[in-house]
């Protein structure tokens, strides 16, 4: 065990406050490394679509161990390593502490997935959480947790018996037969909770039940937004009279123009503060134009770290979290109030 013994007392020595700067680096490359496979093995094509490479990941997940306190102290380490867990490593072999090391970085990596899964879909991540907050105080639906995977499922059964000819309950099992059931019911443009009590009454009325992942009713929820903004949005059905789809894309087009001289002028105070380079104004508006074109399009499919680098490409993940974030998440958000004030004017003409 004398390489592993090594990487003990490495531990032991950050923990214990005697340590270089060089040999904290060799600590966390060494980690890096280790962390390393584990990475490959589980990130997935939205992950590399948002331009989090493997080592980017690592390199995340490796620091989120050594987050120093006031004190110059490494609580998350020294919780993970505490003396009776050192005590039991040093009288171990290879593979016990091996297992022990690998379980720790693992569970890092699960939390930066999450973390970094809400900064890329943050809409999505606070839908689920609303939707996830109703079922939970719902009387209609069961969430129950897997027990192979750990996954939410959701569970349906109709209260009363059911309104069939041939007195038959009827299960789902996939998707497309509750998204079919959604869009025949008019649930568009219904928020969260107004759209899954209104889905209980149709399946209670027809006597369906079904059993599906959390997740897979985040997709059910999202879709059936996103049908009704392509298809009553743009046949002028959102307002009270029809539009033509060339007024109301019209109407859309001057809407984003108006944006775009607001937000260059927030830059530009950005500017005048010295909180951006004079240069990184123009940056940012032409990600915010890349960001509405997909807006219009049916949603945002990127990270806002994706937008702002592919103007920036020396951008790194961690460059943007430290300095560009928050403008840029602020810019986002205002961006979006503004839209939905236009809407909301029009809405009342």
């Amino acid at each position: 065990m004398a390489g592993e013994k090594k990487l003990l007392l490495k531990l032991l020595e950050i923990i214990n406050n005697n340590y270089t700067e060089s040999n904290l680096e060799e600590l966390i490359l060494h980690l890096v490394k280790i962390l390393m496979p584990a990475v490959h093995r589980t990130r997935n094509f939205y992950f590399i679509k948002a331009s989090y490479d493997a080592r980017d990941i690592a390199f995340l997940t490796v620091s989120s161990l050594l987050v120093k306190n006031r004190q110059g102290r490494f609580p998350a380490l020294e919780k993970a390593f505490n003396w009776r867990v050192i005590s039991r490593l040093m009288m171990a072999d290879e593979s016990n502490f091996q297992a022990y090391l690998n379980n720790i970085l693992l569970k890092r990596l699960r939390q930066t997935y999450s973390s970094l899964g809400k900064e890329i879909r943050p809409e999505r991540a606070r839908i689920k959480k609303e939707i996830v907050c109703f079922l939970k105080n719902s009387k209609d639906y069961c969430l129950i947790r897997g027990k192979t995977n750990g996954q939410w499922l959701v569970r349906f059964e109709p209260a009363g018996p059911a309104n069939l000819t041939d007195g038959k309950k009827v299960v789902l099992k996939e998707i497309e037969q509750l998204l079919a059931i959604s869009l025949d019911s008019g649930l568009g443009g219904l928020q969260i909770p107004k759209f899954f009590r209104k889905l209980a009454v149709k399946l209670n009325q027809s006597g369906i039940s079904f059993e599906l992942f959390l997740n897979e009713l985040l997709i059910l929820y999202l879709q059936t937004q996103q049908h009704y903004f392509k298809q009553e949005v743009k046949l002028g059905l959102y307002s009270r009279h029809r539009v033509p789809v060339t007024d109301l894309n019209e109407v859309f087009a001057t809407w984003l123009d108006e944006l775009r001289k607001r937000n260059q002028l927030l830059l530009l105070k950005y500017v005048e503060k010295k909180k951006l380079a004079p240069q990184e104004k123009d940056i940012y508006c032409q990600a915010l134009d890349d960001l509405f074109a997909d807006w219009s399009n049916g949603g945002q499919e990127h990270s806002l770290f994706y937008y702002l680098q592919k103007y920036q490409p020396q951008l790194s993940p961690q460059g943007y979290r430290q300095d560009k974030r928050k403008i840029m998440e602020y810019l986002v958000k205002s961006s979006r109030n503004f839209l939905k004030n236009k809407i909301y004017e029009w809405q009342s003409v």
